[in-house]
C-alpha cells in the first residue's frame, strides 16, 4: 500500500511540474511531465485530465477529445469525463456534440444518485471547482437556448432550480426562468 501512496505522490509531482512548464509555455517539457504522470499511475484518470487541459491550451482539440475519451473508457459510469468533453466541444463551437456529451453527463450523474451519494464528483477543466447537478442542468439549458430549443431550455432551468444549493444560485436561475420561460 505504501508503494501505491508513492506512485500517487510521484504522479502528482509530475503533474505539478507539467503545470509549471505549461505556465512558462515550455510545452514539450509540460507534455513530457503529464505523460510521466500517466505512466506512473496509468489507472488513475486525473493525470489524463491534465494532459487534456494541456492539449486544449495548445489548441490540439482532437487530442484533447481523444484523451478525455480514454478516461471515459476507463470508467463509463463517471459523469466527469462526459462533462469535460462537453466543455471542450462547447469551447470549440460544436454545440450539438456538447449537448450530447452534457446529456450523457447528466444521465450518469443521476443514475443511482452518483453525485448526491458522493460516489463521483465533477470538476472544471482545471480540476479545481466542483460542479453540481444543478450546474449540469444550467449548462445544458444554455446550450438548448443557444440552439433555439427554448422549451427544452426551460425544462432544464426548472430542473436546475430544484437542485440548486444556495440563495444566490437559486435567484440567478429564477431570474433566467422569469426572462426566458414565459408561459
Amino acid at each position: 500500500n505504501q508503494e501505491k501512496l508513492g506512485s500517487d505522490y510521484l504522479s502528482s509531482i509530475y503533474v505539478k511540474k507539467g503545470d509549471a512548464y505549461l505556465n512558462k509555455n515550455q510545452n514539450i517539457k509540460a507534455k513530457e511531465n503529464y505523460l510521466k504522470a500517466i505512466s506512473t499511475e496509468p489507472k488513475n484518470r486525473n493525470p489524463y485530465f491534465n494532459l487534456a487541459r494541456f492539449y486544449i491550451r495548445t489548441n490540439d482539440i482532437k487530442s484533447a477529445i481523444l484523451t478525455i475519451e480514454k478516461t471515459i473508457t476507463m470508467d463509463y459510469n463517471d459523469p466527469d469525463g462526459y462533462y469535460k468533453k462537453a466543455l471542450i466541444f462547447n469551447k470549440n463551437q460544436q454545440p450539438i456534440k456538447a449537448l450530447i456529451a452534457i446529456s450523457n453527463s447528466i444521465t450518469k450523474a443521476e443514475e443511482g444518485d452518483r453525485l448526491e451519494n458522493g460516489d463521483y464528483y465533477i470538476s472544471d477543466l482545471n480540476n479545481i471547482s466542483q460542479i453540481s447537478l444543478a450546474d449540469l442542468y444550467v449548462f445544458r439549458a444554455k446550450l438548448f437556448s443557444s440552439l433555439g430549443y427554448n422549451e427544452n431550455a426551460c425544462e432544464d432551468w426548472y430542473d436546475a432550480l430544484l437542485r440548486a444549493n444556495g440563495i444566490e444560485a437559486r435567484l440567478s436561475i429564477q431570474e433566467k426562468i422569469e426572462n426566458e420561460c414565459r408561459l
